[in-house]
């Protein structure tokens, strides 16, 4: 059925390339397209895809649907929960790509904001300003010390991002 049939299709059964493609064809289409929306659950199959190309892939499609995205977000809290740092940055990217619709998982989020990984820090403290955490602004300007300068200049773009609260700071 139309485009979106035509996705499915190869995210069910296409080749690790093949997945790739069209992985990136729905991230550039973005949460306005019908077809991006028909296949939104195929793309939440591929998150937890053995192929870390594939499942970074999947966080980023899934990310830019936005809104579309953000009612399959749910998905994503295991892998903020993952004992691989790379997947928990992807996770908390998609989840900060989806902004406020996402707001919902900003708790999980913030949780990462002491991570043992500077990269994972950095992409939740960013993550936490999308989704509009407010009231996490304190633990956002606590990161703006970090020693990894990625995560001190995230914290400063994440209060940048909160507006009013982060003003404060």
């Amino acid at each position: 059925g139309g485009a979106g049939g035509a996705y499915t299709d190869v995210l069910r059964a296409g080749s690790q390339w093949d997945r790739l493609q069209a992985l990136a064809e729905i991230k550039q289409l973005g949460g306005g397209s019908v077809a991006v929306a028909a296949c939104a659950p195929d793309v939440v199959a591929l998150l937890s895809d053995p192929d870390d190309k594939v499942a970074r892939a999947a966080c980023e499609a899934l990310g830019s649907m936005g809104a579309v995205g953000a009612d399959f977000a749910d998905a994503l809290v295991p892998l903020l929960q993952s004992g691989e740092d790379t997947r928990r940055c992807y996770a908390a990217g998609a989840l900060g790509m989806m902004g406020t619709a996402a707001a919902r998982h900003g708790g999980e989020l913030a949780k990462l904001l002491t991570d043992g990984s500077a990269s994972v820090r950095a992409a939740a403290v960013v993550a936490v300003g999308s989704v509009g955490m407010s009231d996490e602004a304190e633990g956002v300007a606590r990161c703006m010390a970090d020693a990894n300068p990625a995560v001190a200049r995230g914290a400063i773009t994440a209060l940048a991002l909160l507006g009013a609260e982060g003003r404060k700071f």
